[in-house]
């Protein structure tokens, strides 16, 4: 975490994190000059103060032999100096949960959104949604500024959805978007979902109820949310990444990537497919690499995924290639 003066001038930079990777992906600072960050840590020994959930919910995540211990979603404050935790607490269950969002409300208190794939999400009673619908959920939670949960919900149906960001407007109502491909998840006003969508809703202050939720962006993702003048919703998006396809020719996409972190490479993912459209496509040489390079690059991304040095090297080669 790094703050800066009004001039660029440091004011302080500190490491947040224990021994396993820790990922901070959202931040937001008050009227006082705290932090507040939001994020997912897999380590055991993750900093904590006053937290509401000292210890990590535990779990192993992966396929053997690439297993890793589990993520859960973070939340920490700083002081205005950067040399104190107000407090840090996990938050998550058995399986893999990370916030990938944050944004302050009246009284300072902090809205999260992200995804979890835990059953035991620790959510609270007259939610409006206290249970897990899903393999991987969205979820929303209200941090008051002592630190405690004054509620915790989930939000999806039954495939895979995940929160990407959150805003608050000034009477307390959070305001959601994410992914989803879940043809159930909560809809209102005659909407419906279909699969791999975008989503945005709000919610109620109390998280008991929803003021409205609908589709956004067939096909895409929304990244970002603001709120205009009247609470005009204002979005941005991505188009989704497929990460797995059928062994045919041509390919069919069968999982879309949900992640919340934006790809270092899409420049030269982009050179790449162009490459391949209106080069290797247009012969018959070409089109067998095609083919083939569809059978090997799943597995060989899973591995590049799970092994950070792998990755690097990786993009390292990627570059020049795509230049």
């Amino acid at each position: 975490m790094v703050k800066l003066g009004p001039t660029g001038n440091l004011v302080y930079a500190t490491f947040l994190g224990g021994t396993e990777t820790d990922a901070a992906l959202g931040i937001a600072a008050d009227g006082s000059g705290r932090a507040h960050v939001a994020g997912g840590t897999r380590s055991g020994d993750f900093p904590v103060a006053s937290a509401l959930q000292p210890a990590i919910g535990g779990g192993t995540c992966g396929t053997p032999p690439d297993t890793l211990p589990c993520r859960d979603a973070f939340l920490a404050r700083l002081d205005p100096p950067g040399g104190r935790l107000e407090y840090s607490t996990f938050l998550g269950g058995g399986d893999d949960d990370a916030a990938s969002a944050i944004a302050l409300g009246p009284g300072n208190d902090a809205y999260l959104t992200g995804f979890t794939r835990s059953a035991d999400f620790p959510t609270t009673a007259g939610v409006v949604q206290p249970a897990a619908r899903g393999g991987m959920d969205a979820f929303l939670a209200r941090v008051d500024a002592s630190g405690a949960v004054q509620w915790a919900t989930y939000l999806g149906g039954s495939d895979a959805d995940a929160g990407n960001a959150i805003v608050v407007g000034g009477s307390g109502r959070p305001y959601v978007v994410g992914s989803t491909s879940s043809a159930n998840f909560p809809a209102t006003g005659g909407d419906s979902f279909g699969s791999a969508e975008g989503f945005a809703a709000r919610l109620n202050a109390a998280g008991t109820a929803l003021g409205w939720s609908r589709t956004v962006f067939d096909e895409s993702v929304p990244t970002g949310v603001a709120l205009g003048e009247d609470d005009a919703v204002y979005l941005v998006g991505n188009v989704p990444v497929c990460t797995a396809f059928t062994p045919t020719f041509p390919p069919v996409c069968t999982e879309f990537h949900l992640d919340v972190v934006g790809s270092p490479l899409a420049a030269e993912v982009e050179t790449l497919r162009r490459f391949r459209d209106h080069a290797l496509l247009t012969h018959p040489v070409g089109r067998l690499l095609v083919r083939a390079d569809y059978r090997l690059s799943p597995p060989l991304a899973r591995q590049v995924a799970a092994r950070p040095r792998l990755g690097a090297a990786t993009r390292a080669l990627l570059r020049p290639v795509a230049r």
